[in-house]
């Protein structure tokens, strides 16, 4: 018995939507779980709020993270979506919190966190991940919020400043038994207000771009060391930089974050984040 035209048309068009299908499955990307760990050091050595190198000791370090992306084995970037978990991250920022409150760091607090968690799509095939990206800062949309009324990880207001400036991306200090170093990185030279716009020549955010990265096997330090080289710290003499004009102790802070130090001045390489083995 011949087969109506009409029911021809329908197998064929069956034929184009199922045969596709195997292929498509095939080279479907899995959502893959990441769990990003960081830790503190100075130079080779850990460092902490009551673990002391070469006299010196942390007496705080916090910092807001966003833009996560891993780089898969063809070189593609894959965005990181954070899970928001009410406390230390929503969907696209993270703060990390190296202080807990403990010997030296008497302006913090207990709670501290070293790890991001999110999922990023992957390619279904062994281990997929070779680098990371991420910037070190608040977006620019999110920078100028109420801290009173945001929501975590931006409701916690010793990493506010003022509505021009907004966040502190970075709260750093370390100190010796009668010296000492902080620094408050955010935005500078802005203009404008809060019911209008605000803009920062001076965006301050950090651009960290590291290979040879497998979350599974590999954590992130913060070296803190090349950010104080530049500061006596034997002097008794004590330095701070907050990110505002003519402040000596910026420039060699900042260059160390591969950020220009001034509206004119270039961005070098960055020298504080590093790739290291997990234990």
């Amino acid at each position: 018995m011949a087969i109506p035209r009409s029911a021809r048309i329908s197998l064929r068009f069956i034929a184009l939507v199922i045969g596709p299908l195997p292929m498509i499955s095939g080279c479907a990307d899995r959502v893959t779980p990441v769990e990003l760990n960081f830790s503190v050091r100075y130079g080779d050595n850990a460092i902490s709020c009551t673990e002391a190198v070469a006299g010196l000791k942390l007496t705080d370090l916090r910092f807001f993270v966003y833009d996560l992306k891993l780089v898969d084995q063809a070189g593609r970037s894959r965005a990181v979506e954070l899970l928001a978990d009410g406390l230390w991250q929503d969907g696209k920022i993270a703060l990390l919190d190296f202080e807990d409150g403990q010997g030296d760091c008497i302006n913090g607090s207990a709670a501290s966190n070293r790890s991001i968690r999110g999922v990023v799509t992957a390619d279904n095939v062994g281990s997929p991940f070779h680098g990371i990206s991420f910037t070190v800062g608040v977006p620019p949309d999110s920078n100028h919020r109420d801290p009173m009324t945001a929501k975590a990880p931006l409701n916690y207001t010793a990493m506010h400043w003022h509505w021009l400036t907004g966040y502190k991306f970075m709260r750093v200090g370390i100190n010796s038994e009668s010296d000492r170093f902080w620094m408050h990185l955010g935005s500078s030279h802005c203009d404008g207000s809060i019911s209008d716009e605000i803009e920062c020549r001076s965006s301050n955010r950090i651009a960290v771009a590291l290979g040879d990265f497998d979350p599974s096997r590999d954590r992130i330090v913060i070296d803190l060391e090349p950010l104080v080289t530049a500061a006596n710290l034997a002097d008794g003499i004590g330095s701070d930089c907050s990110s505002g004009p003519d402040e000596p102790a910026c420039a060699a802070a900042f260059a160390a974050l591969g950020l220009p130090y001034g509206l004119t001045a270039e961005a070098a390489s960055q020298r504080v984040f590093r790739i290291e083995p997990a234990p």
